[in-house]
Formats: C-alpha cells, sequence, structure tokens
C-alpha cells in the first residue's frame, strides 16, 4: 500500500470498499438551498441643480431653501464617501459646526431644528408623492 498501484482495486475487496467510502464521504453533494428572497427598496433620484437652487426627487419632489442647503451638503459629503469606494457605515460624517459652516446657519442649535424641519418637510412631501414618508424622513 506504500507504493500507487496503476491498475485499481479489486471490485468488492476491503482497499474498494474503503477507498469507496472514503469517497462517498468526501464528494458527497451538497444539499442547494435556496437564498431567501430579501425585498429591496428601489433608490431614489436626486438631481441637484446648484444654480436654480433646487433639489428634485424622482422628479415628483422639490426642495428649495433651507433643505436644498441641507440637503446638499449632506449629499456632496455622501459621494466623497462612495467615490472611496466605503462602505456606507464607514462614509465621512459632518459635525455639527462644520455643517452649520458649510450650510450658512449660525449655531448647532439652528442646524438641529433645520434638520428636523426637513426631515418632516421631506416625510410629507414624500406622502404627498404616493411614497413611504418614512423614507423621506431617513432620508437625512
Amino acid at each position: 500500500m506504500s507504493a500507487q498501484r496503476v491498475e485499481p482495486f479489486p471490485a468488492n475487496s476491503l482497499p474498494d470498499l474503503y477507498g469507496s467510502a472514503q469517497r462517498d464521504q468526501l464528494f458527497a453533494p451538497l444539499p442547494i438551498t435556496e437564498k431567501p428572497h430579501i425585498e429591496t427598496k428601489e433608490g431614489f433620484e436626486m438631481v441637484i441643480d446648484k444654480r436654480r437652487k433646487v433639489l428634485r426627487i424622482n422628479d415628483a419632489i422639490q426642495m428649495n431653501g433651507s433643505g436644498f442647503n441641507l440637503l446638499s451638503v449632506l449629499a456632496a459629503e455622501f459621494l466623497k464617501g462612495a467615490g472611496q469606494g466605503l462602505e456606507p457605515l464607514d462614509y465621512p460624517t459632518l459635525d455639527v459646526s462644520k455643517l452649520a459652516t458649510r450650510t450658512g446657519l449660525h449655531d448647532e442649535a439652528a442646524v438641529r431644528q433645520s434638520v428636523s424641519r426637513t426631515r418632516t418637510l421631506l416625510g410629507r412631501k414624500f406622502a404627498s408623492a404616493g411614497f413611504d414618508p418614512q423614507d423621506g424622513r431617513d432620508l437625512i
């Protein structure tokens, strides 16, 4: 048995039966299971028109004013993370002082108020456009 044989072992011999049992264990077919179907939500298309200072979502929702400023700054940071090939949870974030500076707001309280108002407004606009209002609030 220390050398490999050229011809196979005789049928039903001890080495043949042992080899068959080993092959059956090593090369047993794996059961195929279907992957569970995970329903994913369809993404939204956001178009930022900096010249007109208008943000459109799926050509059904339009944002301007402080909502436009906030969403355009957040979208720019989001695109930086996507451009670096990062996982979404590793995307860069903005602290309140930088967000206040970039959106032209005076302090942290004004930023919190702007975020809250924009979330509420997005929820209402999403609902009136026939989308899930929670998707609008979660956009920020």
